[in-house]
């Protein structure tokens, strides 16, 4: 996965006649959204029957190696110069984030379970996740899963009271006509 920064810095994307396309496909060209840039590189490839390239070749060459040494050294290692020659993308999901469809506590639809992070499907960023939006995400739903989880807790001791009486001690050595839920656990990146 090549950095995203490139096309901040002016990197374009173009097809195998080397012909930019992005332009046609958003206002905003190269500089699109993450997702827009995805599936227009998709429907480039598809429509042209060709790969598409990032190329920097436009730029001053000493610039975009200094500005990008690790990239460049990377790019060296495979044979391509990343200040001259195309280099080879595809589309990308990165930016989806998780697969848990969860509530706006971190509840899952397994009892006991919670997830945050990049492994939670909240809803709330869509399509278009920042690089900080999943730290974000993993604090703030973390700490709600956490407070749900509390309440989940106090929830059970409350039901456990309720059918044992206070917490004395005796109800631990009886059976317990109704098991416990397991303890709640969550799940991150």
């Amino acid at each position: 996965m090549i950095s995203e920064a490139l096309r901040g810095e002016g990197a374009r994307l173009v097809n195998a006649r080397g012909e930019a396309f992005m332009a046609r496909r958003h206002p905003d060209g190269d500089l699109a959204p993450r997702d827009v840039v995805a599936r227009g590189i998709a429907r480039e490839s598809e429509e042209t029957g060709g790969p598409v390239f990032l190329t920097l070749a436009h730029l001053d060459a000493g610039y975009v190696r200094e500005r990008f040494p690790t990239i460049a050294a990377m790019c060296a290692q495979v044979g391509l110069d990343l200040a001259r020659d195309p280099i080879p993308v595809g589309p990308a999901a990165h930016y989806i984030m998780g697969g848990v469809d969860t509530d706006e506590w971190g509840r899952t639809s397994i009892a006991g379970l919670f997830a945050a992070g990049e492994a939670a499907s909240t809803g709330v960023h869509g399509a278009n996740r920042l690089a900080s939006n999943s730290l974000l995400e993993g604090l703030v739903f973390g700490a709600r899963a956490g407070r749900g989880d509390d309440r989940d807790a106090a929830r059970r001791a409350d039901e456990t009271r309720s059918r044992h009486g206070e917490a004395h001690g005796s109800w631990l050595i009886k059976p317990m006509a109704v098991p416990m839920n397991p303890m709640p656990s969550a799940i991150s990146h």
